[in-house]
């Protein structure tokens, strides 16, 4: 995220951190099922 505003910027920064700590990263664990898309857009994508 590019942020002119240096102190807009600061309060981003801060909740983004506050959200790191307290909200789980399911998105980085889940196992992702990537053969719908491949049958739905007819590509293969790399391993």
């Amino acid at each position: 995220m590019n942020i002119n505003d240096d102190d807009r910027k600061e309060t981003v920064s801060e909740r983004l951190s506050e959200y790191e700590e307290t909200v789980d990263r399911w998105h980085v664990k889940t196992e992702k099922n990537t053969e719908t898309l491949e049958a739905a857009e007819d590509v293969d994508l790399p391993d």
